[in-house]
């Protein structure tokens, strides 16, 4: 038996023992009071945020989502989603894990839960709302309740001063969500996705609302909708050989995104994560499609 298994197993029989003489305690009271506490983060959304909430330099590893700051992807990564392992967790000794909801399996929860292990789950809602409570519960257990007031003020500011720009905005492009790894694998994103909320911030329309959530792109649907502009994340851009690349596809070049090359792309986390720069990818959104204020360009 491997010295990982070991401790688990060990650790395992302890806190059935303890939850036996005290009963069931839930995790999500627990906060942490240690000045650097040793922090696990799971979930891009959320590592972004500990890092804006000043805590980066106490988080011990992450996972592959977790693409900014650019530091975190040199951190030890635990894997993808569910596949991330209960050893992997807890082999590190953190203080606290801290995981986006979706990122861990149901049998890896129940299996922190049963070590006593101080753990928290934190539901992305994909709304401006959602990510002003994500960073109060972030902070609530971490125990930076004032930094996140400073960093929720700073947010609410920026959004309301382009809501203003936004407003004033007398042509609303729609624009379309193709999510890309490579000329054949094409999603598009239509109700029910982060693109549903994030492009009206922008001042912005969904391209298609018929679809729910990404469905596989096709030419005619394509060009029935007709963009104004074709928005990909910036890997997925890459993966096509750039704008001229995009152009390739059936149907992008007949389009008005497609006459006009108004080709778009931005990071994905930016633009899907809904995290603490949330109102940079709102305000970047905005600056992208600047030329439907200008109908002649």
């Amino acid at each position: 038996m491997s010295n990982i298994r070991y401790f688990i197993l060990i650790a395992f029989l302890l806190a059935t023992l303890a939850s036996c003489e005290q009963g069931n305690q839930s995790t999500s009271a627990n906060t942490v009071d240690l000045e650097k506490p040793k922090i696990i983060s799971i979930g891009g959304t959320i590592t972004e945020i500990v890092f804006a909430l000043g805590a980066y330099e106490s988080i011990i590893a992450t996972d592959p989502t977790s693409t900014y700051p650019k530091e975190a992807q040199n951190l030890p990564s635990l894997g993808y989603k569910n596949a991330i392992k209960v050893e992997g967790l807890i082999s590190l000794g953190s203080d606290v894990i801290i995981a986006e909801k979706g990122h861990l399996s149901d049998d890896v929860k129940q299996q922190l839960s049963a070590t006593g292990t101080n753990w928290h789950e934190i539901e992305n809602q994909y709304t401006v709302d959602g990510t002003l409570g994500m960073i109060d519960e972030v902070a609530a257990i971490l125990n930076l309740e004032e930094r996140a007031t400073s960093l929720k003020n700073e947010f609410e500011e920026s959004i309301q001063s382009l809501a203003a720009k936004v407003q004033a905005r007398e042509n609303k492009p729609s624009v379309l969500m193709v999510y890309a790894r490579g000329a054949g694998s094409l999603t598009v994103g239509g109700s029910n996705t982060f693109a549903e909320t994030l492009f009206p911030l922008a001042g912005c329309k969904l391209a298609i609302i018929e679809i729910d959530g990404f469905k596989p792109l096709t030419t005619e649907a394509l060009i029935q909708a007709n963009p104004d502009y074709i928005l990909f994340f910036d890997s997925g851009l890459a993966s096509l050989g750039g704008i001229d690349g995009a152009l390739d596809i059936p149907g992008i070049a007949e389009t008005n995104a497609g006459k006009k090359r108004q080709i778009i792309s931005m990071d994905g986390l930016l633009v899907s994560g809904f995290g603490s720069r949330l109102h940079q990818a709102v305000n970047t959104l905005f600056d992208l499609t600047e030329s439907a204020d200008n109908p002649s360009l």
